[in-house]
């Protein structure tokens, strides 16, 4: 079942390049949350159609293959680095099926690398497509569900 869930991942992401990032942000902690492709109204706030949240899982952000920034670095070095994906084109989505993590790139050089902590109860990230459909890793699994009101961005 996970093979054929990571495929369809893949075939779904595919959409995803060539997506604008219009809005990159640090939330509590480490949380990372990018806005991609057009604009769409959830509630009182602006989302994009394609709506990744990281949330518990480790990340290193590279420019130009230099690491400028980590889930372990202090909030400002955070915020600039995740804040450099505004403006910037997604050019690859690239899920490992092996340690549920990805890769996703934007044009200029920047790269976030997504993957596991030691605490595996943290691990999660989700990605809400325009569909509806939400694929997401939570407690060691790859899932693919419908938005629902414990889904819902925002």
């Amino acid at each position: 079942m996970t093979d054929l869930l990571s495929t369809a991942l893949m075939a779904a992401s595919d959409d995803l390049r060539g997506q604008p990032v219009w809005r990159a942000w640090v939330g509590v902690g480490s949380f990372i949350v990018l806005e991609m492709g057009g604009r769409r109204r959830s509630g009182s706030e602006d989302i994009g159609e394609y709506h990744l949240w990281v949330c518990g899982m480790d990340w290193e952000l590279s420019l130009n293959g230099v690491v400028v920034a980590t889930d372990i670095d202090d909030r400002d070095t955070m915020v600039m680095a995740v804040e450099g994906f505004t403006g910037r084109v997604v050019t690859r989505f690239d899920f490992d099926p092996k340690t549920l993590g990805f890769v996703l790139e934007a044009n200029g050089g920047l790269h976030l690398r997504v993957f596991p902590s030691i605490y595996v109860s943290m691990n999660e990230w989700m990605l809400f497509m325009p569909d509806g459909m939400v694929w997401s890793v939570e407690d060691g699994r790859l899932l693919h569900e419908h938005e629902s009101s414990d889904k819902a961005p925002l």
